[in-house]
Parts: C-alpha cells; structure tokens; sequence
C-alpha cells in the first residue's frame, strides 16, 4: 500500500476524528431538525386559497434533478383561461424556475406548440404542506408572491426527508442514493509519525459514520487503532465546488457529531460516470464559500462497495 502525502481526509481527521469528546460526551445530542428537502412526495395539486378556480400541479424529475410545475390560471385581464409550465433544478428546499407559455395548441390534435419564455418564479417549501411561489412575468411585469397549500393528501413526503439526507447530487446532476460503503483504501501520511489508511463511510439514512485505520507511524505500519465516529446529516442544498481545475456539483451538509453535539461545515461530491461511483469531500482547511462551507475538493476518492 502506497504512502500519499496528500491526504483525503487529513483536515477531517484533524478537526473531528482526533478531537477529544467535550464534557458532553456520555450525553446523548438533541437530534437535528431536518429540513425540508424536495422529494417525490412533494408531487401532486397545490393552490393558493385566495385564488379560487386556480392552482398548480408539481412533479419531480429525481432522475434528472428536476421541478417541474403546471400553473392553471388566468390573464390579468380575465378573459379566456392561461396556463404555464415551469422548469427549473431542485436545491434543497426550493428550486428556481423559468417560466413559459405554451403557445399554437389546437383541442384534441396534435399542433406544432411553441414555448416561449414568459418569465421566472422560486418555489420555496416551508414543509410538505406549505411552500411560497415568488413569481415575475415579462408581459406586463407582474411581481408578487403567495403562499401555497397542498390540496391532495401528503402521502409519503414526511416520510421521504430522512431518506432525502442521502440522495446527493451527483457530477451528472441527477440524484445519486449514498446509502451503504463508501472505501478509501490508501495509505496517507498526516505527520512525520502518523498515518491513516482504510476508511470506510457509511451512509444511513439522516446518518453518516467513519471506521479509519489510524497508525502511529508514517506509512501506516505497526499496531493500528481503529477510530470511529457517527454523524447526523443535515443536508443543506447543491453548490459549484473546485475539484482541482474543474468546477463540479456539490452538495453542502452540516454534519452534527452524535456524541458531543459538535457540528461541522462540510461539503460532498459523488462522480457517477464510471461504473462504480466514486466521492470525495470539501478540503476543510482550505477556502470557505459565504456561509462557512468549504469551497474545493479533495482529488482522491472513496469508491462505492
């Protein structure tokens, strides 16, 4: 096994995995709160109350990372009936739209339809019950926002959030299921007498834990002890991250220690173009984007098992 001294998970293993447990160690942490992510049970009719005779249908597009919603309305004039579709990527609990008339159709035959832009909206979900629709239309420069409530019955949108923390976007931007083993299996120098070598990550749910093989040695020689942690995950939304000259989809998640309740600002790729998919995490000790995340990307990978 091959000693590299660029580590994967050297400022990971530094600032979480080697830290002593606080005085709160044998006390059990306050779960985190899970967002609201949009998921499939997010599908189905939502209206506006104070707009009778209106509303939208929403649907999910997990394969491809998409919001698609249908807006049954109205000109602002009243007359006749009009309606848009909107498209737009899934981050998180919201999702960016652009918005377009469907225009050319003819009643019950097929028509050469045109779709033309007719302007923008974010849809922001409160919970599986309650999202805001902030639009503005280009025709007349209509802006406004309302709030949404679901009309059909909340099926399994509750129950998909925990399910939710584990499907990440990946480098294709569809979703990607990160449950189960994820391997490193190099050995990687830390300091003049300590190494690290296989790593094992296991996804479960809002959950997430590391098995390291630690060695008091350089080249991960000698008795190895093996350090554990477990997390929970609060995955935040997708972000642009550096891979090292490339611009790559990553996924921002606060991962909070179980033990001691100690959080930290952490951010996850997953390249789904090989036949087995392979992810790497953000360089903690590197530059940070606005909110504290990190902003680049280790360049050695764990592979899926």
């Amino acid at each position: 096994m091959k000693t590299i001294k660029l580590p994967l998970l050297a400022s990971l293993l530094v600032l979480i995995l080697l830290t002593p447990l606080t005085a709160h160690s044998n006390q059990e942490s306050a779960l985190l709160k899970l967002p609201m992510l949009i998921n499939g049970g997010v599908d189905g009719s939502w209206v506006n109350p104070d707009a009778n005779s209106q509303g939208f249908v929403f649907e999910t597009v997990p394969s491809a990372n998409l919001f698609v919603a249908y807006w049954y309305t109205f000109p602002t004039n009243g007359e006749g009936r009009e309606w848009y579709l909107a498209v737009g990527d899934i981050n998180g609990a919201s999702t960016q739209l652009t918005i377009y008339r469907v225009e050319g159709g003819v009643f019950n035959m097929t028509s050469l339809t045109e779709e033309v832009v007719a302007g923008s909206a974010v849809v922001t979900f409160e919970d599986c019950g309650t999202a805001l629709f902030e639009y503005s239309l280009l025709v007349d420069g209509t802006q406004d926002q309302f709030t949404l409530h679901r009309l059909t019955p909340d099926v399994d949108c509750e129950s998909s959030i925990p399910q939710s923390q584990t499907t990440f976007v990946s480098r294709s931007n569809s979703w990607i299921n990160a449950s189960g083993a994820w391997v490193f299996n190099e050995c990687v120098q830390l300091d003049v007498n300590e190494s690290h070598g296989r790593e094992e990550f296991r996804f479960d749910n809002e959950s997430v834990s590391f098995d390291m093989d630690h060695y008091n040695t350089p080249d991960c020689t000698g008795p190895v002890q093996v350090l554990t942690r477990s997390f929970e995950l609060n995955r935040i939304d997708k972000i642009q991250a550096m891979l090292g000259n490339d611009v790559v989809i990553a996924n921002r998640v606060i991962m909070r220690e179980i033990s001691n309740g100690e959080e930290t600002k952490i951010i996850f790729y997953f390249d789904d173009s090989q036949v087995t998919p392979f992810m790497t995490h953000g360089v903690l000790d590197g530059p940070l984007d606005a909110d504290g995340f990190p902003a680049a990307l280790h360049d050695l990978f764990a592979t899926k098992q």
